[in-house]
Order: structure tokens, then C-alpha cells, then sequence
């Protein structure tokens, strides 16, 4: 039990390679005690399934929340089974499926009121107003993000409140700026108190965009300052997969473009582009690991039962021919999928190098033009005014003049 807290502590903060190096141990121990799925072990799986979220391994982390939920529920868990389906539906929101999305979230409304969880309300609330917020119905999002803020401090969730201030302030960007920067302060003190990095990079990036979209500029940049601060002190304390990072490079060479500095404009953009470059690439690196140590298992499991097979009589050598051979052609299926994710990961890798070729090529088109407008009008004053300045009619003052003209163009 200490062990499991200490991995959510680490998830809340999003040290999730940690947190996984924790679950693992405990679940290869539970594994061979055969108590995998007793109430302990499911919740040490929910752990592991957040992680897995937490670091895009989506596919996984859904497998696993599925049988949380069904286990848990056949169990009479009620606990895990509310936390599952406010999993699954961040999952399920972030891959646009509204239905299921909207299943979960009832099923854990009822399990609440049904079962009196009223301390996993707030984080209920954040969920289904992320989800209004996101298929449209603002009004329904606004409620729940002030329920969130209502009840969280009942229960000192101060992670939920954060995230109640951190809705508001979006919900209200367009309408009411003073307003959302103070849900964004407030949820950034909160995230501050509780030494959340990571929260902190998000609030500060929302302060810097409010900024920018009411165009107090030089604000936006302090901010987008205190964001890349944030987000590097996150990296450094175990969050290696901070997106917030690279992102806060990108908006910061949208900020040189509003100044009108456009070589530091593009330097910041390409910083930001090739830093998620780089991420793109160490996430199909890890899918690449995830097949290997697949391939191995399978390897393991085709070793071990070759030794078995090698004990049985010839009567049962047909059904062991039979065995590999499925596992041979199932192994192929494997790996030919897993084959097709990395070239479309792959192509997704080019297409995103084309686009900052296409960049390059922009700005290469920008500083021709800027050229080629500031030289025409430059070469039309330049000649008449030499044609001027030959004439002996103009007196000493005018012809002074001239020449400044002359030399300022």
C-alpha cells in the first residue's frame, strides 16, 4: 500500500517512468501470488493504466482500464469502478468519441450518488465539464467547472481545484479577461503550494496566451518566460515527455512575429519544431522497444513450449505442429501491424519535415519581397531627385536638402 501511494503521488506529478518501475515490481509480485485482480491488485492496475495514459500509450493503458472496470464492478468496487470510467472517459474525449465518452461519465455519476463517493465528485465534475467544454454545450461546462471549485476544497483535492480554475479560465478567455486571469492565477498558486511543475508550465502558458489574445505583448512574453522555466524545471524532475515545452518555444516565436522580430521569430519556431520532432521520434522509438520486448516474450513462450512438446508422446506431435504454427502466423500478424504503425509514423515524420521546409521557404519568399518593395520605391525617388540636384537654378538651402534626401534614401 505504501508503494502504490507513493506511485500516485509520482503520477500526480507526473514522474510516470518512476511510477511505472513501482507498479510493475507490485504487479509482477501480485501476478505470482495469483492476486492480480484481488481489490488490491486492481487498484494497482488503475495506477499503472493512468501512467500508461500519461505517457500516450493510449492502446494499453485502454486494455487494462477495461478490465479494471469490469472486474471492479463484478467485485462491487465502486471505488475503482467510479475512478476507471473518469479514465476512460480523458481517454475516450481525447480520441473524439463523444458516446462513449458520455457513457462513462454516467456510469460514474450514478456510482457516486448510489455509493456516497462524494470525494470523488470534484474530479467527476472537471471530467464532464472538459467534456461539454469540448462537444460544445459551455453553459453545462461552466456548471461543473464551479462544482469542481465548490466541492474540492471539502476534501483538500487540491490537484481537482487547480484544474476546476484552469477550465474557468478557458471557458472565459473570449468573454470576461479579467475573470480568466483570475481563475489562471488562482489554479497557478494552488499548482505553486503543491510544487506541481507541470501544472504550473500549463497555468503560465494560459496567462501568456490571454495576454497575447489582448494583445499586451511584451506580458505574453514574461509569461511564455515563466512557462519555459516551469516546463524545464518539470523535465528536470522526472516528466521527460513534457509536450508543454516545445509548444511554449513555438507560441514564443508567435510572440516575435507580433513584435515584428522575425529572425527571432523563426529561430523559436524552428527551435519548436524540431524539439516535437524530436518527441515524434522518441515516441515511435519506444513503440519500436514495446515490439521488441513483445517479440522476446513470444520467443520465450515458443522456447518454453518446444521443451514441453519435446516430452510428449508421438500421438500429440500433429497438435504441437499445429500449435507453432499458429503462433508463427499469429506472431506475423503481430509484427505485420505493428510494421504498418511504424510507416505511418514514419510518413507522419516526413510530412512534418516537409512543412518546415515549406517554413524555410517562406521566410526565404518574405525577405525577397520586403526587398523588392522597399528597392522600387527607393530607385523612383533616387532618380529624380539626381536629375533635380544638376539643376544650377536651385539655391544653396535647397540643394542642402536635397541631399539629405539623397543620402537618407
Amino acid at each position: 500500500m505504501q508503494d502504490l501511494t507513493k506511485a500516485n503521488a509520482l503520477i500526480l506529478s507526473y514522474r510516470n517512468d518512476t511510477a511505472s518501475i513501482v507498479l510493475v515490481k507490485l504487479m509482477d509480485e501480485l501476478k505470482e501470488q495469483d492476486q492480480l485482480d484481488s481489490p488490491f491488485g486492481l487498484k494497482v492496475q488503475l495506477a499503472q493504466a493512468t501512467a500508461l495514459e500519461h505517457e500516450d500509450q493510449d492502446s494499453q493503458a485502454m486494455q487494462m482500464l477495461l478490465h479494471v472496470k469490469e472486474q471492479s464492478q463484478r467485485k462491487g468496487l465502486w471505488d475503482v469502478f467510479t475512478q476507471t470510467c473518469i479514465v476512460l472517459a480523458l481517454l475516450h474525449e481525447n480520441m473524439e468519441r463523444s458516446s462513449q465518452c458520455l457513457e462513462d461519465l454516467r456510469q460514474a455519476q450514478y456510482a457516486i450518488s448510489r455509493y456516497g463517493l462524494d470525494s470523488l465528485y470534484p474530479s467527476f465534475a472537471n471530467r464532464i465539464s472538459s467534456y461539454h467544454r469540448v462537444f460544445g454545450d459551455i453553459d453545462s461546462s461552466v456548471f461543473y467547472a464551479q462544482e469542481a471549485l465548490r466541492t474540492a476544497p471539502k476534501f483538500n483535492l487540491d490537484l481537482e481545484e487547480s484544474i476546476g480554475h484552469m477550465i474557468m479560465s478557458m471557458l472565459l478567455e473570449n468573454t470576461s479577461y479579467e475573470k480568466a486571469l483570475e481563475h489562471s492565477f488562482a489554479g497557478l498558486r494552488i499548482n505553486q503550494k503543491i510544487e506541481d511543475y507541470t501544472g504550473c508550465a500549463y497555468m503560465y502558458n494560459g496567462i501568456s496566451n490571454l495576454h497575447y489574445r489582448y494583445n499586451n505583448i511584451p506580458l505574453a512574453l514574461a509569461f511564455n518566460d515563466s512557462t519555459i522555466a516551469a516546463s524545464n524545471k518539470s523535465i528536470e524532475r522526472g516528466y521527460e515527455r513534457n509536450m508543454s515545452l516545445h509548444n511554449a518555444y513555438k507560441f514564443r516565436g508567435t510572440l516575435f512575429k507580433a513584435l515584428g522580430q522575425s529572425d527571432s521569430s523563426w529561430y523559436y519556431l524552428k527551435k519548436g519544431y524540431a524539439m516535437q520532432l524530436d518527441y515524434v521520434r522518441e515516441t515511435e522509438n519506444n513503440k519500436i522497444v514495446e515490439v521488441e520486448a513483445r517479440y522476446n516474450d513470444e520467443k520465450k513462450v515458443k522456447q518454453l513450449e518446444e521443451q514441453a512438446e519435446q516430452l510428449k508422446s508421438n500421438a500429440e506431435r500433429r497438435n504441437w505442429f499445429l500449435t507453432i504454427g499458429f503462433i508463427i502466423i499469429l506472431f506475423a500478424a503481430v509484427l505485420f501491424y505493428y510494421y504498418i504503425e511504424l510507416r505511418r509514423a514514419n510518413l507522419k515524420t516526413k510530412e512534418q519535415s516537409a512543412q518546415l521546409k515549406v517554413l524555410d521557404a517562406a521566410k526565404s519568399r518574405f525577405f525577397a519581397n520586403i526587398s523588392r518593395e522597399l528597392r522600387t520605391p527607393l530607385t523612383l525617388i533616387l532618380g529624380p531627385l539626381s536629375t533635380l540636384m544638376k539643376n544650377d537654378s536651385l539655391n544653396n538651402t535647397a540643394l542642402t536638402q536635397a541631399k539629405v534626401v539623397q543620402s537618407n534614401a
